[in-house]
């Protein structure tokens, strides 16, 4: 299925944490001492020095060692997708309009999307797709992108300032992890650039790559 790309992800970076161990070892004995003419005085043996060990940056967990127990909202519910192949949790008052194979995403949106008549968005409207980008249509990450995570795999995001003319929204958030499989995409809209994103961030948190 052919899915285009499109140019997030709540700005965390959990790196591995570099810790310095450092072990000294001291050389001990007593001396010999042997009466002759001429006592010869022992060279001291040199103390050791200390060696750094270093212990190796912790590795992200990859996404099939994310938690099994999906973030769930009060007031929310949980979808599995098995076109793009994840699973998500958003607010059960909110409309969804799943992938059927033809789509090429699974939209989310806080308001009746399903008799949409306009390109306007309802005042604070909110619309969040999810979308599997096949290897081959990925794009790069642009350059003002900044590290998060996605479901337990590394990923990045980056918020856009409002659209085109005659764009219906005000801000853009995106959120992308590279995998082996194609790229996994959250990418949220806003109509109002100043618009609450606790949404957007319960779904990135309920996050999960399906088995």
């Amino acid at each position: 299925m052919n899915r285009p790309f499109l140019a997030a992800v709540a700005g965390m970076a959990f790196l591995g944490t570099t810790v310095g161990a450092y072990v000294v070892a001291s050389p001990g004995g007593e001396e010999e001492v042997v009466q002759v003419v001429e006592t010869a005085t022992p060279t001291p043996e040199p103390s050791a020095t200390a060696t750094p060990v270093l212990e190796e940056p912790s590795p992200m967990p990859s996404p099939s060692e994310a938690a099994d127990d999906i973030f769930v909202p009060e007031g929310g519910v949980t979808y599995a997708d098995e076109v793009t192949g994840v699973r998500f949790s958003y607010p059960k008052d909110w409309v969804i309009d799943p992938d059927d194979g033809t789509k090429g995403r699974t939209r989310i949106a806080s308001w009746d999307i399903a008799n949409w008549q306009t390109s306007e968005y309802p005042p604070g409207g909110v619309l969040i797709d999810i979308v599997r980008i096949p290897p081959d249509h990925a794009g790069p990450r642009p350059a003002d992108a900044t590290d998060t995570t996605l479901g337990g795999a590394r990923a990045w995001e980056r918020v856009s300032p409002p659209g085109p003319d005659g764009a219906p929204w005000a801000r853009q958030h995106i959120v992308v992890a590279d995998l082996d499989d194609g790229s996994y995409m959250v990418l949220a809209y806003f109509e109002d650039p100043n618009s609450d994103e606790t949404v957007l961030l319960e779904v990135l948190e309920s996050f999960r790559y399906s088995d």
